[in-house]
């Protein structure tokens, strides 16, 4: 966020719950080589994170398990990516969200 007086700060970590169960942030954003997504969950879930390109073919698949309840950090390295606009799609029980990120080299 750019300040009028020219300053700038940035924005808190935002975290985004799928029905009271489940939180994920995607840091850092941008990112380079590594992503890291920590997941925390409330309770025990079947877990599908995968990374979309913009025409929403999946490109990679994060995780695809059973995951406990607890928080998780799962990182995955982009570096073979080129740079550009990617998603995620996180299917977590009967939930699903979707989130953006940004490839940069």
């Amino acid at each position: 966020q750019m300040d009028e007086d020219g300053g700038f700060s940035y924005s808190p970590i935002r975290h985004l719950f799928i029905g009271g169960e489940t939180a994920v942030v995607v840091q850092p954003n941008p990112v380079k080589d590594v992503v890291r997504f920590v997941l925390t969950l409330e309770r025990e879930a079947p877990i599908r994170l995968e990374i979309l390109d913009g025409m929403g073919r999946v490109v990679g698949t994060v995780a695809n398990d059973l995951y406990s309840n607890g928080q998780f950090n799962v990182a995955y390295d982009l570096s073979w990516l080129p740079a550009g606009i990617y998603y995620y799609r996180l299917n977590a029980g009967n939930s699903m969200e979707t989130g953006k990120f940004t490839v940069v080299k």
